[in-house]
C-alpha cells in the first residue's frame, strides 16, 4: 500500500504551519520539523545557541505561544558573526529583537553574549530542549555540547545543525558520528543536515521519531516528507525575492523612461532654442551683413513656491526626474555645451565663459563673478521688487564685498551694504563700508522696501532676533531674500553651537563656511535652518514666507539634490 500523510510517522497539524517569520537561513527548511517536535515534546526550558536572523527561534517561539506547552525560550548569540558566518552588522540584531519582543517578550529572552557567558544564567538539569548552532568547527561545537550537557534535564533534547556539511574546517559531522551510536538518535539529510538526540529518558513524544532507526522505509519517507514541507518554504522565499526584483526593475523602468522623457523634452528645448537663435542671426544679418549679431537667446526659468515641507515633498514626488543625481549631472553636461543666459547682465554666455569647477551646481556654473545661487537670487529679488518705484528703491544687505552686492551698489544708488566684524585691523581695512550687527541694526523703522541675506542665517548666533530686526527695518510690503544652507528635507533646524554668557558651546563637531572678510579663519555656523525657519519667520513679524524653487537650464540655476536652487521670500 502506498503510504499516505496519514501513515507517515512524527507528522502532526503543527508540521503544516506556515511560519510567521520567514527569512533566508541555512534553518528554514528545518521549521517544519521544529513546530512538530516543539509540540511533541513540550519543553519547559528552550535554549538555542547561535540565533543569527532567529528563523529556527522565531519558529520555536511561534508554537509555544499557540499554546503547545508551557515553556520559556532562551536565545543565545553575540549578534557579531564568526569565521563562517561571516561578520553581523548591527541592524541583523536590532531586526531580530524587533521582530521577537514585541511578539514573545513575555516568555523569550535574547541573551547577547557568548554561549559559555550564558552558562551562569541556566541551573544545572534545567534545559529540555537545547539547539547548537554556533561556530562549527569540530572543536568548537563539541566544546559547546560538553559545556552544556550539565545544563541538560534528565529528558533533554539536542539538535546539532548542519551534520552533512564537509567542506573547509566544519566540524559537526564528526562529531555527530560520535554522538549518533551513543545516543537515541535520527538525522534529517536535507537543509545541510539537522541532528537530533535524546540525552537520558527519551521523552514520550520523541520516541516514534527515534523508533525510526529500526524501520528504514518509514524513516525515509518522515525525511523526504519533511524535505518536501522545507523546501516550499524556500521555494516561498525564493518567490518572494523575485517579486521584490520585479518591483525593483519596474521602479527602475518608470524612473529611467521618466528620465528619458525629461532629456527628450530639453534636446527639444534646446533644439527650438537653436532654430530660434538661427533665425535671429540670418534676420540680423540679412538687415546688416556687415555686423556681427549678438547671439538671441530665450530663457526659461521655472519657479514652484511652497510653505511647507510636505507640499514640496509631494513636488518631488510628482517631478522626481528633477530631483536624480543622473538627471541634475546631465543638465548641467548641457550647461557646458551650450552656455547660459545670463538673467543678471541679460546677455548669452558662450560655453567658453562659463566656467564650472565642480557638480556642486548650486556654488559653481560661474559667469562674471556670478554663480547659480546669486542668479536665482536675482531673479527673485528682480520678480518680488519689480512693483517698487525702481528709481526710488531704499535696499539692505549684510554684505558689500560679495560680486551680488558689489552689482547692486553699482546699478542701485539706494543700496546699503553692510559687514560685521569684530577684529578692529578688519574694520579698518573695511572703511568706509558700515559694520552692522543684524541684531541690532542701526537704521530706523521701516526703513527699506527689500533686504536680501545671503548666506549668512546659518552664522548668526541668535538668528530669531535677527529675523525681528529685520522686519523692523523694513517697509510694509517690503520683501526679504535669503538664501542659506537649507536642510530642505527636514522639518526641523539643526544647531550646531550656541553662545551662552558670550561663550560659543558647540553641541556638534564644529563647521566653518568661506568668509569674504576672513578668507583664513571663516564663520562658524550656528544653525542649519530647517522648513521650520518659515513659522519663526512669520513670529518675527512677517505676514507670509516661503520657499521658491528656481530651476533654469538656460540661466545655469541648478543645485545638487534638489535639482533648483532654494530662495527664501518674506513679505512684512
Amino acid at each position: 500500500m502506498t503510504p499516505t500523510s496519514r501513515s507517515v510517522p512524527c507528522l502532526s497539524p503543527a508540521s503544516f504551519l506556515w511560519p510567521d517569520r520567514l527569512v533566508w537561513s541555512g534553518w528554514i527548511e528545518h521549521v517544519p520539523f521544529a513546530f512538530w517536535l516543539v509540540e511533541a515534546i513540550e519543553p519547559r526550558v528552550l535554549v538555542e545557541l547561535g540565533t543569527h536572523t532567529g528563523a529556527s527561534f522565531s519558529a520555536f517561539c511561534q508554537t509555544v505561544q499557540m499554546g503547545n506547552g508551557d515553556c520559556y525560550c532562551h536565545a543565545v548569540d553575540t549578534w557579531q558573526g564568526d569565521k563562517h558566518a561571516g561578520a553581523y552588522a548591527e541592524t541583523v540584531f536590532e531586526e531580530v529583537r524587533d521582530y521577537l519582543l514585541p511578539r514573545y517578550g513575555d516568555f523569550a529572552t535574547l541573551h547577547r553574549a557568548t554561549f559559555d557567558e550564558a552558562l551562569s544564567h541556566f541551573a544545572d538539569g534545567s534545559v529540555d530542549l537545547l539547539h547548537i548552532d554556533g561556530l562549527h568547527t569540530y572543536e568548537a561545537v563539541r566544546h559547546d555540547f560538553e559545556s552544556w550537557r550539565p545544563k541538560l534535564s534528565d529528558r533533554a533534547v539536542v539538535l546539532f545543525h548542519d551534520t552533512v556539511v564537509r567542506r573547509d574546517d566544519f566540524g559537526v559531522y564528526r562529531l555527530w558520528e560520535e554522538l549518533e551510536g551513543a545516543f537515541p538518535s535520527f538525522e534529517f539529510q536535507h537543509g545541510n543536515g539537522l541532528g537530533v538526540i535524546a540525552v537520558g529518558e527519551v521523552p514520550e513524544g520523541l520516541a516514534p521519531l527515534i523508533a525510526l532507526g529500526g524501520d528504514p522505509a518509514a524513516a525515509d519517507l518522515v525525511r523526504k516528507t519533511y524535505h518536501v514541507l522545507g523546501d516550499r518554504l524556500t521555494r516561498a522565499l525564493i518567490e518572494a525575492d523575485k517579486s521584490r526584483e520585479n518591483t525593483r526593475l519596474s521602479e527602475a523602468v518608470e524612473t529611467y523612461r521618466g528620465q528619458l522623457l525629461h532629456r527628450t523634452q530639453q534636446l527639444e528645448a534646446y533644439i527650438a532654442r537653436t532654430k530660434k537663435l538661427e533665425g535671429a542671426l540670418m534676420s540680423q544679418q540679412q538687415m546688416n551683413p556687415t555686423e556681427s549679431a549678438a547671439p538671441a537667446r530665450a530663457a526659461e526659468i521655472i519657479v514652484h513656491e511652497f510653505e511647507n515641507l510636505r507640499d514640496f515633498v509631494a513636488f518631488r514626488q510628482r517631478s522626481p526626474d528633477y530631483f536624480s543625481e543622473s538627471s541634475i549631472k546631465a543638465d548641467g553636461d548641457l550647461i557646458g555645451m551650450q552656455g547660459i543666459y545670463c538673467n543678471v547682465f541679460k546677455e548669452a554666455a558662450p560655453p567658453r565663459d562659463v566656467t564650472i569647477h565642480n557638480e556642486n551646481y548650486r556654488e559653481t556654473i560661474v559667469y562674471r563673478g556670478f554663480n547659480s545661487r546669486m542668479r536665482a537670487v536675482h531673479h527673485v529679488f528682480e520678480t518680488a521688487t519689480a512693483h517698487f518705484p525702481q528709481n526710488d528703491l531704499k535696499v539692505f544687505a549684510p554684505e558689500a564685498v560679495s560680486a551680488y552686492a558689489m552689482y547692486m551698489r553699482g546699478r542701485n544708488a539706494k543700496f546699503i551694504g553692510s559687514e560685521y566684524t569684530t577684529d578692529p585691523k578688519i574694520r579698518e581695512y573695511l572703511f568706509p563700508i558700515p559694520i552692522e550687527d543684524l541684531h541690532a541694526l542701526s537704521f530706523g523703522e521701516q526703513a527699506f522696501h527689500a533686504i536680501f541675506v545671503n548666506e549668512v542665517f546659518e552664522h548668526v548666533p541668535y538668528l530669531d532676533k535677527a529675523l525681528s530686526e529685520l522686519a523692523r527695518v523694513l517697509k510694509v510690503g517690503g520683501k526679504l531674500i535669503s538664501t542659506f544652507p537649507f536642510l530642505g528635507f527636514s522639518e526641523e533646524s539643526v544647531v550646531r553651537a550656541k553662545l551662552e554668557n558670550g561663550a560659543i558651546v558647540h553641541l556638534t563637531d564644529p563647521e566653518y563656511h568661506g568668509n569674504p572678510v576672513d578668507p583664513t579663519g571663516g564663520s562658524l555656523v550656528f544653525e542649519l535652518p530647517g522648513w521650520n525657519i518659515l513659522d519663526r519667520i512669520r513670529a518675527a513679524g512677517f505676514k507670509r514666507a516661503a520657499m521658491q524653487w528656481v530651476y533654469s537650464i538656460d540661466c545655469g540655476i541648478l543645485a545638487p539634490g534638489y535639482g533648483g536652487v532654494l530662495v527664501l521670500l518674506a513679505e512684512k
